[in-house]
């Protein structure tokens, strides 16, 4: 059999609950209005206008364009340029380090609410792991930030590449 190679989107992991991209930003505010940060409202009115910045039409925000973003207020606010830039509008118009400081929340938010996936939840990706021949390892490149694909591998005790690393072993959460 010729080498098969399986590349998946944020769909593969939705029916075992995880979030699609939208879903996945949308859900930051409520996330974050939870925890014990001080300045929650100045922190969520800068990640509403970082949203509504990178989707004008406020159709499918995305948690990725808005982390770009705060990277490239950042980079303004405290390189070269910073002296070039006379007034930042609001809500950008705060200390230089609030781009990375919610930033920082942002990735914390996706690495805890990417990680509650259960891998008995994605049954209906097991017959990806009947593609897996003798002792080479199963190819699949994925495009999500969960690990639930490297779980159920895991759990099963398959081998497979993911595009970053050259091999690995089954490895849990």
């Amino acid at each position: 059999m010729s080498k098969i190679i399986f590349l998946l989107g944020a769909g593969a992991s939705h029916d075992a609950g995880l979030p699609l991209m939208a879903e996945l930003t949308t859900g930051f505010s409520e996330w974050f209005a939870a925890t014990t940060a001080t300045n929650k409202d100045r922190w969520l009115k800068l990640f509403d206008g970082a949203v509504k910045a990178v989707s004008k039409d406020g159709a499918n925000p995305n948690i990725e364009a808005v982390l770009t973003l705060l990277g490239q207020i950042s980079a303004l606010r405290n390189g070269p340029a910073a002296d070039l830039v006379a007034g930042w509008a609001a809500p950008f118009d705060g200390p230089s380090g609030e781009p990375d400081v919610l930033a920082t929340a942002i990735r914390l938010y996706i690495v805890e609410r990417l990680t509650k996936a259960n891998p008995k939840d994605a049954e209906y990706l097991y017959g990806l792991l009947d593609f897996q021949e003798g002792d080479e390892p199963l190819d699949v490149f994925t495009m999500n930030y969960d690990r639930l694909l490297e779980s159920m591998a895991a759990r099963f005790g398959v081998r497979f590449t993911t595009g970053f690393r050259r091999r690995m072993g089954p490895r849990p959460l």
